[in-house]
């Protein structure tokens, strides 16, 4: 927490060099509200967002704690150490996707806006522009962010609970029927998540990587079932979140081939290729980070080499 709010402070000094030029204050604001639930996808229209205004200075104060942003309140800072301000607007967006309408008559506001549904806020120093009645500010909430503090366009949006939060894995599922050829995105490509130790537990046949079965590597016999399961679409890609780490993917075509791959604390990827060479005549090898196995290997008609 005291390294979101020193990061904050830095970054606040970096929005006031935004701010406008002391002019007739008089602007008419509309903050239109969006969620989008994954990068790069259809941003849609939010209700219910809470706006703060305060004619305050960020050299002054501060926000806090997402607490704090949703209550309207900031804290002093520098000569204003131990005191408190309260928002001197705040409005709700409606339901009709119109965005919230803000008057400013004073310099040197500061805007706070709250996600309330996961707990996310954004922040801004006002920019007022002497003869222009009204400004359209969009603000969008991306629920895929995974981080505690970054800016978007002149809005500083803050998450403390990133942390906490289900990360997003991206499978991306292609087959390769020549060396070096075109990778073609498969759709309905099922993988299986399990939450263990690639060290502990194993795939043991390609019928168990389609169902989902694991067997642990002691020769106990002990297997586990996935706990998550997930098809790619249209376009081959494939979308997860989990809670925490380590697990194990485990991804199979619909012809005896399979491969796993390993994500954990230290070697966390967000975003994988599972590529099924249907070329290769190899029982098990490796592409990337994934390990590849074909039951059938042995079986399979030979690869006329390329002239």
């Amino acid at each position: 927490m005291r390294d979101i709010i020193y990061r904050v402070s830095i970054l606040s000094l970096t929005l006031l060099f935004f701010a406008c030029e002391k002019v007739d204050f008089d602007c008419n604001y509309t903050i239109t509200n969006y969620t989008e639930s994954r990068d790069g996808g259809e941003k849609v229209l939010q209700s219910g967002i809470i706006l703060h205004s305060f004619y305050a200075d960020t050299s002054l104060w501060e926000v806090k704690s997402y607490a704090d942003a949703v209550e309207g309140k900031l804290t002093g800072k520098k000569g204003k150490l131990g005191e408190t301000k309260l928002a001197d607007i705040t409005l709700r967006s409606g339901s009709n996707g119109e965005g919230t309408f803000l008057s400013l008559d004073k310099e040197n506001v500061i805007m706070i806006a709250c996600e309330e549904t996961t707990k996310r806020y954004a922040w801004r120093v006002s920019e007022v522009y002497k003869g222009l009645e009204r400004v359209r500010i969009p603000l969008i909430f991306q629920l895929w962010e995974r981080s505690n503090l970054y800016a978007q366009g002149r809005w500083l949006m803050v998450d403390e609970f990133a942390d906490e939060r289900p990360q997003e894995y991206k499978v991306n599922c292609f087959t390769e029927s020549t060396k070096g050829g075109t990778k073609t995105p498969v759709a309905g490509v099922e993988t299986h998540v399990f939450y263990a130790d690639s060290l502990l537990w194993e795939v043991k046949s390609y019928a168990d990587a389609v169902a989902g079965k694991l067997t642990k590597r002691d020769g106990s016999g002990e297997t586990m079932v996935a706990d998550i399961s997930f098809l790619s679409d249209t376009e081959g890609i494939g979308i997860t979140y989990l809670d925490k780490v380590p697990a194990i993917f485990v991804a199979s075509d619909s012809d005896s081939r399979y491969g796993w791959i390993f994500t954990d604390k230290e070697n966390r990827w967000k975003n994988t290729a599972v590529v099924f060479q249907t070329w290769r005549r190899d029982a098990k090898y490796t592409n990337d980070d994934w390990t590849m196995l074909d039951e059938i290997s042995s079986d399979r008609p030979s690869v006329e080499p390329a002239r």
